[in-house]
This record gives C-alpha cells, sequence and structure tokens, in this order.
C-alpha cells in the first residue's frame, strides 16, 4: 500500500513505476533497506517481491552527566516515548532540544552524545544513551 502498487496493476519494465514506489517508501522514513526484485514471470505477467528492513524502534533512553531534576525537564522537552522510529532527524533533534535547553541556562558550550545501543531483549529495537557535558556555565549571560 504504502509503495503505490498493488496486485494486478499494469507496469513497464524497466519503467518510473518501481522507482516511484522506492522513492515513497524512502518518504515514510521507516526503512532502511528497500529491495524490490522480481520472482517469476510468466508470459507477460511479472510477479514481484517488495523486502523491506524496517529502522530500529526506540525501547528505551537514559541519561548521563546530569542530575535527576535536569533529567525530569529533558525527557519534558525531547518527548521522545517508546516504540519511535530511531532516525538520524530523531537523533539530531533531540541533540539540539537539549543543547538550547542548557544554552538559555549560561552553558554555551554543551556537548551531548548519543549511542545507540541494540536492545537484546527486544528484536529490532534500540536503547539511546544520552550523554550530556554541560563544561562551564558562561560568565556573559
Amino acid at each position: 500500500m504504502l509503495s503505490g502498487l498493488t496486485v494486478g496493476n499494469s507496469i513497464t519494465i524497466p519503467g518510473d513505476e518501481i522507482k516511484k514506489a522506492i522513492e515513497k517508501l524512502w518518504e515514510q522514513g521507516l526503512f532502511e533497506n528497500i529491495k524490490i526484485t522480481a520472482t517469476k514471470i510468466q508470459g507477460d505477467v511479472i510477479f514481484l517481491n517488495i523486502d523491506l528492513r524496517e529502522r530500529p524502534r526506540l525501547s528505551k533512553f537514559s541519561f548521563k552527566g546530569v542530575k535527576k531534576g535536569e533529567v525530569d525537564k529533558l525527557r519534558d522537552e525531547i518527548k521522545l516515548t517508546r516504540g519511535d522510529v530511531v532516525t538520524e532527524n530523531v537523533i539530531m533533534r533531540t541533540t539540539n532540544i537539549i543543547k538550547k535547553h542548557f544554552t538559555k541556562k549560561g552553558y554555551l558550550n554543551t556537548e551531548v552524545i548519543i549511542s545507540q545501543v541494540k536492545d537484546t531483549s527486544k528484536e529490532n529495537n534500540m536503547i539511546l544513551e544520552i550523554a550530556i557535558k554541560k563544561h562551564s556555565k558562561s560568565k556573559n549571560q
């Protein structure tokens, strides 16, 4: 359904339909590998297989380098939830929100390192370990 291809469609091989189907699947941001292959050809009928590898989902996340009170505030700000698809956009957005949070408090050189650790208790799940180094507070605030 997401690809735009349906059983019984008439398509041209080679043609734009397969390319467009792959582009539609990529646009979803849910998959890290997409492959469309022909599995069987009978006369003018072709059987296609769409092989997708889903991006990992967030099982949990933790913070290092900050106090519990700060952790609670950060959790509210970053709005990560269990089951979110872990993408580079999610990592960058989380990093930026945390840096902005500490910049407002005068920590202009805050470092944020987010490590992705495979969750061995759940298939295709990821744990994010968020390490924060605030460094010294700027006196120019």
